[in-house]
């Protein structure tokens, strides 16, 4: 939350709305590829642990 409000004073007045989608979107790029970077961690703990 704060660094939204962080975010917001830096944007420029007028593309709020774009810097605010964009923002979403990365965020939702960001934590899906953390996830799936860390369901390939346990796989490969997996694989390790029964081979």
């Amino acid at each position: 939350m704060i660094r939204n409000v962080f975010y917001f004073k830096v944007v420029p007045p007028g593309i709020e709305p774009f810097a605010s989608v964009y923002s979403k979107i990365l965020i939702d790029y960001t934590f899906t590829a953390l996830s799936f970077m860390k369901a390939i961690e346990l796989a490969l703990h997996q694989i390790h642990r029964f081979s």
